[in-house]
């Protein structure tokens, strides 16, 4: 009599766990979409005069945009794991999210970097937008994967590279506009990005650092993910 009355305890216990795990994922993820999609309008009106495409150079609006459409389907599918009590545990999904954790924290670094005197990129950080996109978005997106994504056990070590699809295809697509002409010169969006004047050796060290904290972010955050997801079964 007492071990079931232990086990409904511990039950109730364990329910009341995930439904605040879940409450927290949704309050995150709301958040963050909100301030992506605000962010995003905000820099359209001021800095490109209402010119959408033109935005889209930049990886920090890629990477945004990428982040508030994973946010919003994260409130869906949490609202969906409270009305039936089950994490939806689905390789997919985590894996857009891990991407989606990795350009945010890539977005921060370039910042970083761009403080770099041989670097001439720098933007107003203290702006309302550009200080949500760049510090804000990034902070919130890792605290939500770290503490209230359900962790997949066994992942491939070559699996982790798949948190810089997003920055791989932006690449592709962004170097091969600037080399076809189709960005002009005075309009690529980040100066290791000029493959036309720069040195060879310039772009090649800024894409293996990029790759680098790439992959080691998506060990890092798999790995500490899966060590503060323990602390809400105990």
């Amino acid at each position: 009599m007492m071990e079931n009355s232990t086990a409904v305890k511990s039950q109730e216990y364990m329910s009341v766990r995930f439904i605040y795990k879940k409450q927290l994922n949704i309050i995150f993820s709301a958040t963050i979409a909100v301030l992506g999609i605000c962010s995003f309008f905000i820099s359209v009106i001021k800095d490109m005069n209402w010119d959408f495409l033109a935005n889209f150079r930049y990886m920090t609006i890629v990477g945004t945009l990428f982040t508030s459409l994973v946010s919003l389907l994260t409130v869906v599918i949490s609202v969906i794991e409270l009305i039936t009590m089950n994490d939806i545990k689905s390789r997919g999904l985590y894996f857009l999210k891990l991407t989606s954790v990795v350009t945010e924290s890539i977005i921060s670094i370039i910042i970083l970097m761009s403080l770099f005197p041989f670097i001439p990129d720098s933007p107003n950080i203290l702006r309302f937008d550009s200080f949500n996109m760049h510090i804000v978005i990034p902070m919130l997106t890792i605290l939500s994967f770290l503490i209230t994504e359900p962790p997949i056990v066994k992942i491939k070590p070559i699996m982790r590279f798949n948190g810089a699809w997003l920055i791989t295809i932006y690449a592709v697509v962004i170097i091969s506009m600037i080399v076809l002409g189709m960005i002009p010169q005075d309009k690529i969006p980040y100066s290791f990005l000029e493959v036309n004047t720069r040195p060879f050796w310039y772009v090649l060290l800024a894409g293996l650092i990029i790759y680098s904290c790439a992959y080691f972010l998506s060990w890092g955050y798999i790995e500490w993910n899966k060590k503060i997801s323990e602390y809400w079964y105990r």
